[in-house]
């Protein structure tokens, strides 16, 4: 009997036993299952083609043409700085800013060809001057129309040394601001391994949970300070200012706006897709939407696309001073000229032939620019 109760007893076990492994692999299923479905690999959708050729060839000439150009225009602005008016600081500051990112450039191109073989504090460097910009960027074109609408809708004049040092204390003050938001990066940027690519890349740690708050933060921070602010103080000026312009007829005035305008509208249309892939992406990662892998995918790859658009419009502002800016191709022309490249002659045909387009308007002085005279 007792025997008979022992098996009867050892019997109910192994079937008790059985149970709870078969309950446990399924819940294993069911976690596997969900953790599959919220899984989503940063590169679905992006072809291999595009992440090993296009972005690297797009990064390369980004570097290339933008290195020449605001190197130029921050050789221009140096060297003749006797002639330099408020707003040319501001494009100075502006150029540098530019001139970090695409100096970043080439470290992303191999980046995203080779993997990523840098040691982590250049990694954290470059990840830092990659933000920076972000900021630099719009905060800088924000204080540029706030200075246009003072100037012209308001007539503000003080001393020239005085405007001087006011606004390189602004762009400082806009330097430190860039510098405090993009601290995350320098503190979580990390050498990981990526997968199911299984490359190595320099970003942030996708298993650390305050380094994904964080980067949902500056996000956020990016949003509101590096994009939403600058374009309401820009949106508000500028209309207030073309307002203005319209009850007069002086061609200078017009001139004065007509640069920091083209500006400003190439800065939204280059980085606008960008910012509203990102503003999607962090309302995503705040389960604000929900969606699938496939969703994600598309998204991943519209911001790489929208990014690389975004880095293109560092190479285009000296392009818009030579098409635009008439002081700015006279200062090219004299530089020229100094270095030997061109004759005088050259020159003096140059300028008499402006004279000669200009004759019928002979408001216009031969120093009118179109950077920022007003």
């Amino acid at each position: 009997m007792n025997v008979k109760g022992a098996l009867q007893q050892l019997r109910m076990m192994v079937v008790e036993e059985d149970y709870w492994s078969v309950n446990y692999m399924v819940d294993n299923d069911t976690t596997t299952a969900e953790y599959g479905e919220t899984y989503c690999s940063e590169d679905d959708e992006t072809p291999l083609y595009f992440q090993k050729v296009i972005i690297p060839t797009v990064y390369f000439l980004v570097f290339l043409f933008g290195t020449i150009g605001n190197g130029l225009v921050m050789l221009i602005l140096l060297r003749y700085r006797h002639s330099r008016t408020p707003t040319d600081n501001y494009l100075l500051h502006l150029a540098m800013a530019d001139l970090l990112l695409v100096l970043v450039l080439p470290f992303l191109a191999i980046e995203s060809i080779f993997e990523w073989h840098f040691s982590l504090f250049l990694c954290k460097l470059i990840g830092s001057i990659h933000k920076l910009n972000f900021f630099c960027n719009s905060l800088l074109l924000g204080c540029i129309s706030f200075d246009r609408y003072l100037a012209i809708v308001h007539a503000v004049q003080t001393y020239k040394k005085r405007k001087a040092k006011y606004v390189h204390l602004v762009c400082s003050a806009v330097w430190v601001t860039g510098l405090i938001l993009q601290i995350p990066n320098l503190i979580f940027y990390s050498v990981v391994k990526v997968f199911p690519q299984n490359e190595t890349k320099c970003t942030y740690p996708s298993d650390d949970i305050r380094a994904n708050n964080w980067l949902i933060a500056e996000q956020i921070l990016y949003h509101w300070i590096g994009f939403s602010l600058p374009l309401a103080v820009m949106c508000y000026c500028y209309s207030k200012v073309v307002k203005t312009l319209s009850k007069t007829q002086s061609f200078e005035r017009h001139k004065a706006v007509k640069v920091v305008l083209t500006v400003t509208a190439m800065f939204f249309i280059c980085w606008s897709p960008y910012n509203v892939a990102i503003f999607i992406k962090t309302l995503r990662m705040l389960d604000v939407i929900r969606a699938g892998c496939g969703f994600y995918g598309k998204l991943t790859f519209t911001i790489v696309v929208s990014e690389c658009v975004g880095f293109s419009h560092s190479c285009l502002n000296p392009v818009l001073y030579v098409f635009i800016g008439v002081k700015f191709r006279n200062d090219v022309l004299k530089l020229l000229r100094e270095m030997g490249c061109i004759s005088q002659a050259t020159m003096d045909s140059h300028f008499h032939m402006k004279r000669a387009g200009r004759s019928g308007n002979p408001s216009l002085s031969e120093n009118t620019t179109s950077w920022s005279t007003v």
